[in-house]
């Protein structure tokens, strides 16, 4: 399996600085904030900018940034926070509430508007307006109770911009952006490389990386041998098997996070079979989580649950469906499938391994006298095919924007979603009641609360066997254990602001 964000860094010391040398199989597509969506621009938005609010990478709890301290009205409609004095942009500009509301403001009302906003109207669905009520407060208000709003202020697609610099260079802020983060963009030479520079006036002092600077090297296994012969010293894009061959050396330590992602065999409900629930729940008794040892090793962490370990909501201490061949025939029996019948399992070509998974899981289903038909497809027809309602099973998966279990369940029962090819829970009729509870969520203040309400919805999602829950990806990253501590968080991102520290 190839890992698709790609970063790999060598430490020297040059002219008495500390110096990060990497290297990226794909350069950013852009580095303004309203517009990235890949991973290899959002590590450097991730790092060139602020947010008003940051995560704990531990607990995913939402700790203040550019934001002192927020607070709400009753009903969760109106937020006002409080901002942190004497920070500046990259360019010398002051921050204050006019540049929130500026880069809040450009993407509800589309101005300065160059490329697409990728993920604003699905990460802030609720957001009406944003004003200033002083120089130093920023009120936001929504058009719906929204108490999990702080959290949504963490993605990157709330960084905030420098106005004078996007006014000024227009279309040409994605090439030269301007935040307050702890790096600033000095160079970027397209298709040659991507440097970075220590914000020296950086707000939490200064970053203890100088200099960071991306090599562009489209060849992964060059990179593999770079790293081997510990010319560079951190790699987080590798086969599985070369990783194990990597992980055999005594230098060479092991980054390791479980990401905030779930993978899924979801169905077509409008099926005539997988509208009923015995037969939905067969094919989750069919399921066996050792396959996933088989085609993955140990890179991916089991589920039996919607949401992902450690996310609220989570609750995989009681697997509702173990292995079991004889309660799946018993099921099938009940309603009157005992000779079987034939599904049809969409998937993309370029998924190999998944190709596999779903080749051992057919071995199952021919137990009980379920034909499984495999149409692989280009990624293209794959779309094409959601769209349109032409498959019963297939995989798909959801990665959170931000750290609460609405981020995934929201858009797992989205019509709008399903339509654009994205295979969720929302095909065919009924669980009108979970997309209730999914909206009463949203006025649940008391965070404990809301966390045994998110509970109950996953298990209830669970139970009516609405998917089969697979496993969730592993972020990991391996580095020479000279430069000290590294981590990866839950999102797949590396600080390097962080880099060395305990």
């Amino acid at each position: 399996m190839l890992i698709i964000c790609l970063l790999v860094l060598i430490p020297a010391l040059v002219n008495s600085e500390q110096i990060i040398r990497s290297g990226i199989g794909y350069e950013p597509t852009t580095m303004d904030p309203a517009e990235a969506w890949d991973d290899t621009s959002t590590f450097y938005i991730t790092n060139i900018f602020d947010r008003l609010v940051d995560i704990d990478h531990d607990t995913l709890k939402i700790r203040p940034s550019l934001a002192t301290g927020w607070g709400s009205n009753k009903d969760g409609t109106i937020w006002k926070f409080r901002l942190r004095k004497g920070v500046r942009f990259h360019d010398g500009n002051k921050f204050d509430a006019d540049a929130v509301v500026f880069s809040f403001r450009r993407q509800i009302e589309n101005k300065y508007k160059y490329g697409e906003f990728v993920l604003f109207k699905e990460v802030f669905p609720f957001l009406k307006r944003v004003t200033k009520s002083g120089k130093y407060e920023v009120k936001f208000e929504l058009n719906a109770p929204f108490f999990q709003f702080p959290a949504t202020l963490s993605v990157d697609c709330a960084s905030i911009i420098s106005p004078e610099a996007m006014k000024r260079k227009k279309e040409k802020f994605r090439e030269f952006p301007v935040g307050t983060g702890p790096y600033i963009l000095l160079k970027w030479q397209k298709g040659k490389k991507v440097v970075l520079s220590a914000n020296q006036d950086y707000w939490k002092g200064k970053p203890g990386i100088d200099q960071y600077i991306s090599i562009c090297e489209p060849k992964i296994d060059r990179l593999f041998e770079m790293f081997r012969k510990q010319q560079i010293d951190i790699l987080t894009i590798f086969s599985l098997s070369k990783m194990i061959v990597l992980k055999a050396y005594p230098w060479v330590g092991y980054s390791y996070s479980p990401s905030l992602s779930t993978n899924y065999i979801a169905f077509n409900m409008k099926n005539r079979y997988l509208k009923k629930l015995r037969v939905r729940q067969a094919l989750n008794y069919l399921w066996n989580k050792d396959i996933l040892k088989l085609v993955y090793q140990e890179h991916v962490e089991p589920l039996c649950s919607l949401f992902p370990k450690g996310m609220k909501g989570y609750d995989c201490d009681l697997d509702n469906y173990p292995i079991s061949v004889d309660k799946a025939r018993k099921l099938l029996e009940k309603e009157g499938l005992r000779k079987g019948f034939g599904l049809t399992f969409v998937i993309r070509r370029s998924a190999d391994l998944s190709l596999h998974l779903v080749d051992i899981y057919s071995r199952n289903l021919r137990k009980v006298g379920i034909r499984l038909k495999v149409e692989s497809v280009s990624d293209d027809e794959y779309m094409s095919r959601i769209k349109r309602g032409e498959y019963d099973m297939t995989i798909s998966s959801w990665i959170a924007d931000y750290p609460d279990p609405f981020s995934i369940i929201n858009p797992l029962f989205s019509e709008r979603i399903q339509s654009e090819g994205f295979a969720n829970f929302a095909s065919g009729q009924g669980n009108e009641d979970l997309k209730k509870m999914i909206f009463e969520s949203r006025k649940i203040k008391d965070p404990e609360k809301r966390d045994r309400f998110y509970i109950k919805l996953n298990n209830m999602v669970v139970k009516r066997a609405l998917l089969i829950p697979l496993y969730q990806d592993i972020n990991l990253v391996l580095y020479n254990k000279k430069i000290g501590r590294l981590n990866i968080d839950k999102f797949g991102k590396i600080y390097i602001f962080d880099i060395g520290k305990k």
